[in-house]
């Protein structure tokens, strides 16, 4: 065998080892029993450096666009991605995490390079999640951050920013939860990378938990002085505790 075809052979294994990386486990779904109220979506408002941050557009797979999702590749779990309603025209992006007898810990998560921030400085950014659990027994086990990185690979961010201040979220069976939002003041580098990642700590048999993810914006800081930072309450999503995840 020739150099060129090896290197073909190569790339090609390569692709596939990525794409497993990728989209390993994930069954695309949609979730229409949920909605929310009580917020006023941001992340489409004039000036915002995130691609899709409202998650407004889908492509024809199911997946958001401008958005890289991605999984563990651990056994035994469970991963559902898709479009979540919240309302007329109003989505979130959902991430469904189950465990059925895997071990350790599980992740899944998305990423986008942030290419529009052509220069060094203070930026007001604000991410959206909600959570709902089910089965989970171990504290502080469904969990949820953001990171603003030069590092592309999720694995090799280092500073984590936590989504979820609580020791649980929202029990499946109380129908609704709080639509939290972080909201501060961060210095951002240009070439840098937007993550957001879900995921179970520990392997609670039989648990899951369903994290619903929107209105993620990014704006120049200038104008922002005075807004509260930090953990915000900004509304309530609600679903049907009966529904099949």
């Amino acid at each position: 065998m020739n150099r060129l075809r090896m290197a073909l052979l190569l790339s090609g294994i390569l692709v596939l080892a990525l794409a497993g990386t990728i989209f390993a486990d994930f069954k695309v779904v949609k979730y229409d029993d949920t909605d929310a109220e009580g917020y006023e979506p941001n992340a489409a408002s004039t000036g915002s450096y995130v691609v899709n941050g409202d998650f407004s557009l889908w492509n024809a797979e199911g997946l958001p666009e401008g958005w890289t999702v991605y999984a563990d590749n651990g056994n035994n779990w469970t991963k559902n991605i898709g479009q979540m309603t919240y309302g007329a025209g109003n989505y979130g992006l959902a991430i469904f995490m189950g465990n059925s007898g895997g071990p350790g810990s599980e992740y899944a998560g998305i990423w986008q390079r942030l290419d529009t921030i052509t220069s060094p400085g203070y930026y007001w950014v604000e991410v959206h999640m909600t959570a709902w659990q089910q089965g989970v027994t171990s504290a502080y086990n469904s969990v949820g951050w953001y990171a603003i990185t030069t590092e592309r690979r999720p694995v090799r961010v280092t500073e984590w920013r936590e989504m979820f201040p609580d020791v649980y979220v929202c029990d499946n069976s109380q129908g609704v939860c709080n639509y939290v939002a972080r909201k501060e003041t961060l210095w951002i580098e240009p070439d840098s990378y937007l993550h957001v990642r879900v995921g179970h700590k520990f392997r609670d048999f039989g648990a899951f938990t369903v994290f619903g993810v929107d209105d993620i914006s990014i704006v120049n800081a200038d104008g922002t002085t005075g807004q509260p930072s930090g953990w915000i309450d900004d509304g309530d999503v609600t679903w049907d505790p009966n529904a099949i995840r």
